[in-house]
């Protein structure tokens, strides 16, 4: 799946998507831009830090994906160009009214250090989002995971 670099604005902190019908919002202490990556819609980052959160989203899928087949293939691509990778927790959850997969993974990519990330992979009206929260050491996932899991929140709907 290719994403596309979708049209969008950020207000204040939050960023908004009418291409995507969806809204993200960033915590106090981070930066929000719309993205330079034509793969993301929005990037987040921490106080300067390269830890960073991501909301990516795909049109074009089948009337019969489902989160499962979608957050699956996702990790599937990953596992290939990372090494000690770790799925720590899979959930199934709700978010913005809508079922979710929530993963916190760890692992590492050479050159760039051990990631912890926590991620969320939900579909709606054949649109995949992607949300993707990465906390790249030394900075510490325990510090960050409040802030990430403020953002996953924040996720919306506009239709």
């Amino acid at each position: 799946m290719a994403a596309e670099q979708a049209i969008g604005q950020v207000t204040g902190r939050v960023y908004t998507s009418s291409q995507f019908n969806c809204f993200i919002a960033a915590p106090s202490g981070w930066q929000i831009a719309t993205s330079l990556n034509p793969a993301h819609l929005v990037e987040m980052q921490y106080q300067k830090c390269r830890s960073l959160a991501r909301l990516i989203a795909v049109k074009g899928l089948g009337p019969d994906a489902t989160v499962d087949e979608v957050f699956n293939r996702r990790l599937d691509s990953l596992k290939p160009v990372v090494t000690d990778f770790n799925e720590v927790r899979r959930t199934e959850t709700v978010l913005a009214g809508m079922p979710a997969i929530e993963s916190v993974q760890t692992f590492k990519i050479e050159e760039l250090g051990v990631f912890h990330v926590k991620e969320v992979t939900v579909l709606l009206d054949g649109i995949y989002y992607l949300i993707l929260c990465q906390c790249i050491e030394p900075y510490n996932l325990a510090v960050l995971e409040k802030d990430f899991d403020a953002i996953i929140r924040s996720l919306g709907f506009t239709q």
